[in-house]
């Protein structure tokens, strides 16, 4: 079976816990992108 591509939409708590997911299941799921409202919010996301 193919991997799902998966983006994200948001720098929440609930996004952390996506990532995470993804993290634990490389076989199934491929991260591909993420989306912030602003550039501030990416680098804090980042760190």
């Amino acid at each position: 079976m193919a991997k799902m591509k998966v983006g994200i939409i948001g720098s929440g708590n609930r996004s952390k816990l996506y990532i995470d997911a993804i993290k634990r299941l490389p076989e199934d799921f491929e991260f591909v992108m993420m989306r912030f409202r602003t550039e501030e919010k990416a680098k804090l996301f980042r760190n």
